[in-house]
């Protein structure tokens, strides 16, 4: 799995996607994305299917969002689609829209519960 995807294009680096120096001077990306981790700048807009551990958006994000660890959604940005997540956190004036779910807690976590 790689570690860094840049939505602008697909870079194979071993840990986050996301969009250079979080200021991109593109207008949408559209891509599909396996990463741990996915960061979208304040003016960055990802379209398509991004599996990751963990996301923060302060951007918009369209599609589907699978997030098997933390998902952040900062004021200002939006999260639209259909979203599965495992933990979340909304600051005031952030958005999330369309389908959402809850995934079930890891194994591991499961046995320690």
């Amino acid at each position: 799995m790689p570690d860094t995807v840049a939505p602008a294009k697909i870079t194979r680096l071993p840990v986050t996607i996301r969009l250079p120096s979080q200021r991109p001077r593109i207008s949408a990306t559209s891509t599909s994305a396996r990463a741990r981790r996915l960061r979208l700048g304040p003016d960055g807009r990802f379209v398509g299917r991004a599996e990751v551990e963990v996301a923060e958006i302060r951007g918009r994000c369209e599609g589907n969002l699978i997030v098997t660890g933390s998902l952040v959604i900062f004021a200002g940005a939006t999260v639209s689609g259909t979203t599965r997540y495992r933990q979340i956190v909304i600051e005031a004036g952030g958005g999330l829209l369309g389908q959402v779910q809850l995934l079930p807690k890891a194994p591991v976590e499961a046995a320690r519960a």
